[in-house]
Parts: structure tokens; sequence; C-alpha cells
């Protein structure tokens, strides 16, 4: 690969890894302070921030689908059309997604997740904090998708810094000044809602004349971006609403210590796989300019490929050999941190098998292959959940199976995905 391009992707991908970097501290500074509140109260706030990651990942596409095809436009008319369009759709998918949790959560709490009773009052509190999270992270997200299409990566770098202080502080504050346990709760969302708003003045600030101007426009191109969304959100329904929150609720219900366990393990992966996002969107983005024209979407994949499975085992090494000290830092009960230690190879390997799958996965939806994703998705999924949950209801299933599962099914999806990526090259 080139040095033209070369420059091209670090440019990028940098200031995107930096602010990976800078929010999985927060994620692992919330998980410290959750874990030391109870193994209930982690258990708690990380079913419902799992649950509105999920539903923000299926509505999250409408800013994909604008990365796709913006990316692929020099039109400024053409490319401000599609902006309009994406800030109505994500405003009100939103909205829709916040009341949607309103309406549901106590029943998916109650039910699918078999949160204590005892924990209900807090959590019907909580939710109504991740709610108003939900809408201002979809606008974060349109915001965001803006500023990576105009290639000024650095803005994003200053809004994640700028909104980790502020979460970061009043999370310390909170952790400090507060002692009952709702209390404590309650601000671990009071604190993300925070560096949520704290991210939109910045890009409102930064990008003021753009997004009034987009503001000002009625877009043309709903349409369009709503045919793009459609196989996109088909896909995260089934990545986030079947696969990821199913994960979810079959390792809840083998009961809080596990599931705490389990979620300090996801948090220290999440932190080995800082590089794997940025390279998506710079697949996305440069692959869908210049790159994609002259053919070298392929050397730009094994780049990417490479330089994150590298990152990848480099933190996963450091992790290992620090296992000890980081997981005192996230509880206090050793039972919890028994069964870190049991899961964290498992969870690993978990992490590892998503590398090629996002990545490549990108590449098919580059190319306008995102329904056949979708149909792939469909019924590998399908069939590995069912057979989960049927194993679980009859206790023939453990958390490592179920894991161990899922590492199965990703890795059945990168094989068909790369052996149609094959016939594409």
């Amino acid at each position: 690969m080139n040095r033209k391009i070369l420059h091209k992707i670090y440019s990028f991908s940098t200031p995107l890894v930096a602010g990976q970097l800078t929010y999985q501290t927060v994620s692992v500074v919330s998980g410290i302070i959750s874990g030391r509140i109870s193994p209930k109260a982690l258990q708690l706030i990380s079913v419902m921030d799992n649950l509105s990651f999920n539903l923000l990942g299926v509505m999250g596409t409408a800013a994909v689908a604008f990365s796709l095809l913006a990316a692929q436009t020099d039109d400024r008319r053409q490319y401000r059309d599609y902006f309009s369009g994406t800030l109505v759709i994500s405003t009100l998918l939103g909205v829709a997604g916040g009341v949607l949790l309103q309406c549901t959560h106590q029943w998916l709490l109650t039910v699918w997740y078999r949160i204590p009773a005892v924990m209900l009052p807090v959590a019907c509190q909580y939710s109504r904090l991740v709610s108003v999270n939900m809408f201002l992270t979809m606008l974060v997200f349109a915001l965001a998708a803006h500023v990576k299409l105009q290639r000024r990566t650095g803005l994003i770098l200053a809004a994640v810094i700028t909104a980790t202080v502020m979460q970061v502080g009043f999370l310390v504050l909170g952790d400090l000044v507060l002692t009952d346990e709702t209390s404590r709760v309650l601000n671990v969302g009071v604190a993300q809602l925070v560096g949520n708003l704290a991210q939109v003045i910045v890009y409102t600030t930064a990008e003021f004349k753009q997004l009034h101007d987009a503001v000002r426009s009625v877009s043309t191109k709903k349409r369009v971006l709503l045919e793009a969304i459609l196989p996109l959100s088909g896909q995260e329904i089934l990545e986030s609403l079947l696969v990821e929150a199913g994960l979810v609720v079959l390792v809840s219900r083998q009961g809080p210590l596990i599931f705490a366990g389990y979620t300090i393990c996801r948090r220290l992966v999440d932190v080995a796989l800082i590089y794997l996002f940025p390279n998506v969107q710079a697949l996305i983005v440069l692959g869908g300019a210049e790159l994609r024209q002259s053919g070298t979407v392929r050397k730009l994949l094994r780049y990417v490929l490479w330089s994150t499975m590298s990152v990848y085992a480099m933190f996963s090494m450091l992790i290992m050999l620090n296992i000890t000290p980081l997981l005192a830092l996230f509880s206090r009960n050793q039972q919890v941190i028994n069964q870190a230690y049991q899961l964290i190879i498992v969870v690993g390997l978990l992490g590892a098998c998503q590398i090629g799958y996002e990545q490549i996965k990108a590449v098919l939806q580059l190319y306008g292959l995102s329904r056949y994703v979708l149909r792939s998705s469909t019924l590998v999924n399908c069939l590995l959940t069912g057979l989960l949950f049927a194993l679980q209801a009859g206790d023939k299933v453990s958390v490592y199976g179920t894991l161990a599962g899922i590492c199965a099914g990703t890795l059945c999806l990168t094989y068909l995905f790369y052996r149609k990526y094959v016939q594409l090259i």
C-alpha cells in the first residue's frame, strides 16, 4: 500500500483510536464504580446500558446509511440533502426509542433478565435517564458521522475528551459524596447524560453553519436513506437484539455473580478492541471515496485486519499479565473476581472473533451487499440463538457453552462473508 493511502488512513483513524481509548477509559471507570456499589447494582446498570446500546445499534444505522451514501458523492447540495434527512430520521428514532424503552423496560427486566424485585424501583428511575440519553446519543451519531465525512476526526477526539472529563468528573464526585445505593446508581446515568450533552454542544458549536443550513433545508433523500437503512437495521436487529441482547439474557439468568464477572471481562476485552471500530469507519469513509475507485479496498482491508489483530493481541497480553490487580479494581467481592478469572479467556476469544467479522462485513456493505449480509446473518443467528435458549431451558448449557456457541456462530458468518468477498475481488 503506497504512502499516500497510508497517510490518509493514519490521519483519519488515529484521532478515532485516541477517542475510542478515551471512551473505554470512561467505561472502565464506570464499571469500577458500578462494581463497587454492589454486584446487583452492576448487573442492573450493565443490563440497562446493554439494552439501550442494542436499541441504539439498530437505530444508529441511520448514521451508517448516511456515511455509506454521502461518502460516494462530491455534490455539496446532495450531501446537505442527505445530512438534513439523517438529522430528521435520527431525531425521530431517538424519541421513539426512548418511548419504547419506557413502555417495555419493567417487563424486560423482570421476565427476560430476571432482575431481583428489590432493584426494580431504582431500575425504573435509571431507565428514565437512559431514555433521554438515547435521544442525545442519536444526535451524537448523526453529527459524528457528518464530521467523519468531512475528515475532521480531530474534532471527534475533542468532543470525546470533553465528554470524558465531564462524565468522569460526575462519576468520581458522586462516588465520593453519595452514600446510599440508589443515588450512586442514578449518578452513573446522570454522568452518561452529561457526557452526551457535552458532545452535542461541541459538535453544534463547531459545525453550526452546516448544521443550520441542513436544518433549514427540506430533504428529498429521506426515502433513499430509509431504503438503505432497512437492510442495515435488519442486520443490527439480528446482532444487537437477537445475539447481543440474547447473550446478555442468557448470562444474566445465570445469576448476578456470574453476570458481574462476565461484565468485567467484557469491559476489559472492549479496551483491547479499541482499534476495531475506528478501522471499520476508515473502511466505510475512505473506501467509499477515492480508495474504492482506485481499487485499493483489498489492500485497505488487509491493513486494517492485521493492525486491529496486532493491537488486540498486545492489549490482551497486557491485560492477562495484570489480570489480578485489574479485577480487584472492579469489585471487592471475591466470588465475582473468581467468576471473572474463569471467564476471561472465553470472553477474550469472543472479542477476537469480532475482528474479522466486523471488518469483512463492512466491505460487503460498502459494495452494496447489505441484503446478502442480512440473509446470511438471519439464518445463522436465528438457528444459534434458538438452540442456546432451548438448551438453557433444559439446563443443558452453562455460561461457557453459551459463549462458545456465540464464538462458533461469529466464525461461521466470518467464513461466509470472506467467501463472498473473495468472489468480489
